[in-house]
């Protein structure tokens, strides 16, 4: 089913950047990895699919989304220090990013 899940997803959202790219830091002008793995840019496959909801402000997404071996992983980059409320807050969205992804994968993909 995974494979199923990432080709649908590939065919319907081709937003794969690599780890590096999904690492910048536009502010301060660094990456937080080299790692040139591709991984699917999951901030512009949540901006499309929430287009076709009256929202007034966008849900907060994580930065990639990875396959290793037969398991998905979100990843958030944070350059600096992160305080305990910004850690709940990665936390929330994070939770809210998997509740999102099965509701995604069954109604929009089909799987």
């Amino acid at each position: 089913m995974l494979d199923s899940v990432l080709e649908k997803l590939e065919a319907t959202y081709n937003f794969k950047r690599t780890l590096r790219d999904s690492s910048a830091d536009t502010d301060s002008n660094q990456y937080m990895t080299d790692c040139e793995q591709y991984a699917f840019d999951f901030d512009e496959i949540m901006k499309r699919y929430v287009r076709q909801f009256p929202l007034s402000k966008a849900p907060r997404s994580n930065d990639a989304l990875i396959r290793v071996g037969d398991e998905l992983y979100f990843i958030e980059f944070k350059n600096g220090v992160i305080n305990t409320q910004e850690n709940f807050e990665i936390s929330v969205y994070t939770y809210s990013e998997a509740v999102f992804h099965s509701e995604f994968v069954v109604k929009r993909l089909g799987c």
